[in-house]
């Protein structure tokens, strides 16, 4: 097994431009802010979320990320009424409605002797029309990566790039926008504009850049009837390494309350995703079965566990109905 280690090690350090520099999500959907800065708040509720995401089970010193968020709209700070603001019968009432919608996250990704630490802060601005909402949003991120390699991890002990304890900080930040109604979503954004980058080694050692990343989201709910409802979406991901994804998904619904969805990654995943809500708690599971090459070692595929509480919510009839992003 440790000659395994040894090579993701020597993959994540000597090209770490071209490795997992974002951690993954299969359940982008319940935290959308932290891909669309534009998205915070979007929706008019208050919420607070978990998550917790174990990639490669079975595979030693596979991706393991924490993410701690939370996001909501001004008028929660200022006591205004839920009842203004929000979608009833497809339009959008804007009486009363607080235009700043504000996010903050705090995430943990490890991946095998590098641990990214980062935190993102978010304003957006929403300008709600008739039966829309068009939001602009912006980040500020900072991630300390820490480095930790012993030489029994090395092939060649003596390399200077990669031995040894190193700390990075890297600031940055995102930038989105995201339209969205009673029934779809629409968003473009980009993270890392500035691309900052470290350096490994003494001065003469290379400079390692952060990656400018690339997101389009979309999607479509269908009603059934007074039951069902279906919503397809995808996600795309560009790099500037010019390395593309595309995650399509669909999701039904029961009630509002009740979902079960598929996902397909071209990456190589397939995702399952189940998830439910009971008063103002929600949950989500997500299981990723792998058919790439690390599959031969991980037999257990990932999985992602979101919890999370939503504020100001307890009656249907109150609830903001915009943007419902279960």
């Amino acid at each position: 097994m440790r000659k395994y280690i040894v090579l993701l090690l020597l993959l994540l350090c000597a090209q770490l431009g071209y490795s997992q520099q974002v951690p993954l999500y299969s359940q982008y959907m319940i935290n959308r802010f932290m891909i669309n800065p534009a998205a915070a708040g979007a929706n008019g509720d208050a919420m607070v979320s978990i998550n917790s995401r174990n990639q490669w089970i079975g595979y030693e010193g596979a991706p393991n990320t924490q993410l701690l968020s939370t996001e909501l709209r001004m008028n929660h700070l200022k006591g205004k009424s839920r009842r203004r603001g929000s979608v009833f019968n497809g339009r959008l009432s804007r009486k009363g409605q607080s235009k700043v919608g504000l996010g903050a996250g705090l995430y943990t990704d490890v991946n095998g002797r590098i641990r990214n630490t980062g935190l993102q802060l978010t304003y957006a601005y929403h300008l709600p029309f008739r039966y829309f909402q068009l939001s602009m949003g912006l980040t500020f991120t900072g991630s300390q990566t820490r480095i930790d390699v012993q030489p029994e991890d090395l092939v060649d002990a003596l390399d200077p790039l990669i031995a040894g304890k190193k700390n990075f900080f890297s600031p940055d930040f995102n930038v989105g926008i995201y339209l969205s109604s009673s029934n779809y979503y629409v968003g473009v954004s980009a993270i890392r504009l500035f691309q900052s980058y470290f350096k490994l080694g003494d001065d003469s050692g290379d400079n390692f850049r952060l990656l400018r990343q690339y997101y389009f989201m979309g999607g479509y709910r269908f009603r059934v009837n007074s039951l069902f409802n279906i919503e397809p979406s995808i996600l795309f991901t560009g790099k500037e390494n010019k390395r593309i994804a595309l995650d399509v998904n669909v999701k039904g619904y029961y009630r509002e309350n009740y979902w079960l969805g598929l996902s397909y990654r071209t990456t190589g995943a397939m995702v399952v995703m189940v998830g439910g809500r009971m008063a103002n708690y929600h949950f989500g599971y997500a299981f990723d079965y792998l058919f790439t090459d690390i599959s031969q070692v991980s037999k257990n595929g990932s999985h992602e566990l979101v919890l999370g509480m939503t504020f100001g919510a307890s009656k249907t009839k109150r609830r903001y109905k915009m943007n419902r992003r279960f």
